[in-house]
């Protein structure tokens, strides 16, 4: 499901070396909805502030240890590192109009003094703050305005739309965050994305990025999903290649991933390897729904980007059904094909089809369904593992497993007799 709640709470940074002002502010701004971090001294805050996913609002104590607030604030706006950050300064001592001119020249927003009387003053700042970070963040003119979200750099850029690291304006949480285009005159088109969307928001597999938020207008749609920091299985695998049980491992968890989609009646459509992200623990990780189709029933079969004829997908990858514009009859063993091409190419260091045709080439040999044969590429291939592996890459899509489940568990049969040792 999507869940908006931990991503657009709205996160601030306390500053202060009073613990017990910490604990009796951090009550009052949980019940406002607000996640506190906090800081004891100006190093510390500083740290935090050069982080990822750190808060975008700082309450600022004045009188701090070792480093005044002043002398942070200075610091927050000479750090190219911390980027933009709304500096609220707080005081129980230093309250005057020269102090409140001397915090502002330091390179505060705001003043507000310490005490129980101003509360209704520091959250008004507060709320004009994150009105004014989320302005902020829709002006950058980095890439579309995507609200709720500052765009930092794009990732990867495919035909159907844009991928770009993001920062949760409320919370300050890294994301990913793809903004798709809606074909021109296509008036349903903004009402299927929502649909599809809320659909594959619902898959929850620890090897399927999860996707948090969506949004649309007119012209476009975007979703926020989970910012996975690490290499493409390509990339992982292009300077070594796996053992064969590293890379029978891996493509059961996508086997598994796959299942739940399948058994939610969504087929991915374009998996590949530059679409399988790992993650800081060495999990794959399923990404970019982008061309998912839902097919669980017969009012579901139109997807945003369907149309029968049209070709969908990336050749290397393509079973045949998908080569020929037949979206009628793309389903789960469609995407099992593709699971094949990953797992030949894992096993073997080259892809069934060669990659060095051309993209039209390609299209013909996979609609043509010609493969090299597994153990033409790789003498000592047990038989078993290529049935496994030519089922899975069977032209005719009754010929192939049914979907990612089965193929799953021709694998995991496989592994269990222990013949994926080296």
């Amino acid at each position: 499901m999507i869940d908006e709640r931990r991503l657009h709470r709205l996160r601030v940074l306390l500053v202060d070396d009073d613990p017990r002002y910490h604990q009796i502010l951090g009550a009052i701004l949980s019940k406002w909805g607000v996640e506190t971090t906090s800081a004891r001294d100006g190093p510390q805050a500083l740290k935090i502030l050069e982080e990822d996913a750190a808060p975008r609002i700082v309450l600022l104590d004045w009188d701090l240890p070792g480093m005044s607030g002043l002398e942070v604030c200075s610091q927050v706006r000479s750090r190219p590192a911390v980027g933009y950050v709304y500096v609220l300064m707080i005081s129980a001592m230093f309250t005057t109009p020269a102090h409140v001119v001397t915090a502002f020249q330091s390179g505060a927003d705001a003043f507000v003094p310490k005490g129980l009387e101003n509360l209704e003053l520091l959250r008004g700042h507060i709320e004009a703050a994150s009105r004014l970070l989320e302005s902020r963040a829709v002006a950058s003119g980095f890439g579309p305005a995507v609200p709720g979200y500052e765009l930092i750099s794009r990732i990867s850029e495919g035909a159907f739309g844009v991928v770009y690291r993001a920062k949760a304006i409320r919370s300050g949480l890294i994301v990913a965050v793809k903004v798709v285009r809606f074909a021109a005159g296509d008036v349903a088109a903004p009402e299927r994305f929502r649909r599809e969307i809320l659909l594959t928001s619902q898959l929850q597999h620890p090897n399927i990025v999860r996707i948090y938020d969506y949004g649309m207008d007119d012209s476009k749609g975007f979703y926020a999903m989970e910012y996975v920091d690490g290499p493409t299985l390509a990339q992982l695998f292009t300077e070594r290649r796996p053992s064969r049980y590293e890379a029978l491992e891996i493509c059961l968890r996508l086997c598994d991933a796959m299942g739940t989609a399948h058994r939610a009646g969504i087929i991915h459509r374009d998996l590949k390897l530059t679409n399988v992200m790992m993650d800081g623990t060495g999990e794959p990780r399923v990404v970019d729904f982008g061309l998912a189709r839902v097919v669980r029933s017969r009012e579901d079969t139109h997807s945003l980007l369907t149309i029968d004829g049209q070709v969908l997908g990336t050749p290397l990858y393509m079973s045949p059904e998908q080569a020929l514009g037949r979206q009628s009859q793309v389903g789960p063993s469609s995407d099992v094909y593709a699971l094949g091409v990953m797992l030949y190419w894992m096993l073997t260091g080259v892809f069934p089809r060669s990659n060095a045709m051309a993209p039209l080439d390609l299209l013909g040999r996979a609609a043509g369904s010609y493969i090299v044969a597994p153990n033409a590429v790789l003498e000592d291939l047990d038989p078993r593992l290529e049935r496994i592996l030519i089922r899975s890459l069977a032209p005719r899509r009754d010929d192939r497993f049914a979907d990612a489940d089965a193929m799953g568990a021709a694998l995991r049969q496989y592994i269990g007799e222990g013949s994926a040792t080296n």
